[in-house]
């Protein structure tokens, strides 16, 4: 049995397109046992990894807390009431599974050597600590998140089945690390370490002074900087790398990225060098970088001093633009 902590990725809903490529790089890269926890069918590549909520979850304890999200349902499906119950399935998948501790992350992020965090950063955090980034001051992601204890996650549902309502679950996460400051705990993201305000006051500085300060989550802002803003958030016609997001727009500092031979993302931020163990790939081009010489080229594009077009958005054009380009690519042999 290993000694690492699992990644425990959850996908809740259809399985998406990019997420036999997400499992098999994190596969690569991330250094520790992976789980993914979906309530659907998934590739036959991917399904030695996979667990189903059907075989542990009791969706009772989420049925009030549903509720909560301000946000529409009818968004995607539910997209928004998905995000926070994945908290929950989380919390029961830890406390079947044994696991004290765990790393989870979205489907859409990348991941690097976990198993270096946790043996040079993570064990000398406390024993019951829930560590994550912030891409503003009231906005917490649970794009990676390192759970020590089985604690943390307890202390999130009971959080959440209070009754008080929150526009998003990152909302929710945010207002769970005012009120128990004394586990959660910021990681640095670019947002932060751009940031003209103190994202740390509220968070658990001691904590985060007695694991040093060259390390970093991505919360957002790098992967959008990297690979571009979500289509499905944009009119474009064309997604471009570079993408800068309201949360760093005010500062001219921008970041540099490389892959190490050791298989670590290195981040350049103004003077300082920085490991970062996630990438949060809004974009999902997953499929496009299958393996870790793709993703190289990928942060060169990104060093590159002007923005590299990566993707055309062929929903957002017109149907008889898309007729039009779909006979071109055919007729030059794309």
């Amino acid at each position: 049995m290993s000694s690492l902590s699992p990644l425990v990725f959850i996908y809740l809903g259809e399985f998406p397109r990019y997420g036999e490529s997400a499992i098999k790089l994190a596969c690569e890269t991330s250094g520790v046992p992976i789980v993914l926890v979906t309530d659907h069918e998934v590739p036959t590549s991917i399904k030695s990894w996979s667990v189903r909520t059907q075989d542990f979850y009791d969706p009772q304890s989420f049925t009030s807390s549903s509720q909560l999200i301000t946000q529409r349902s009818e968004f995607r499906n539910g997209f928004w009431q998905k995000t926070l119950e994945r908290l929950f399935v989380l919390q029961q998948f830890q406390r079947v599974s044994g696991d004290n501790n765990l790393f989870h992350a979205e489907l859409d992020n990348l991941v690097f050597r976990l198993d270096r965090f946790e043996s040079q950063v993570g064990r000398s955090l406390p024993d019951v600590t829930l560590t994550l980034p912030y891409g503003a001051r009231e906005v917490a992601l649970a794009s990676l998140m390192y759970v020590r204890g089985t604690e943390p996650l307890n202390q999130l549902v009971h959080f959440a089945n209070r009754g008080k309502n929150y526009s998003n679950e990152m909302h929710l996460l945010a207002a769970f690390g005012i009120e128990h400051s004394d586990v959660v705990v910021q990681a640095q993201s670019l947002e932060s370490l751009t940031s003209a305000t103190n994202f740390h006051e509220r968070s658990t500085g001691s904590h985060f002074e007695a694991v040093g300060s060259n390390w970093m989550f991505d919360a957002a802002a790098l992967g959008q900087w990297v690979a571009g803003q979500d289509a499905a958030n944009s009119s474009a016609l064309v997604s471009f790398n570079h993408f800068v997001n309201e949360a760093i727009a005010h500062t001219s500092l921008r970041p540099r990225t490389w892959l190490t031979d050791e298989g670590v993302l290195s981040v350049e931020v103004g003077d300082q060098f920085l490991s970062c163990y996630n990438l949060h790939l809004h974009h999902k081009i997953h499929t496009r970088i299958p393996t870790t010489r793709h993703l190289r080229a990928l942060l060169s594009c990104a060093r590159l001093p002007v923005r590299v077009p990566l993707r055309v958005n062929w929903s957002n054009i017109p149907s008889a633009g898309r007729r039009a380009a779909t006979r071109v690519r055919r007729g030059i042999g794309l």
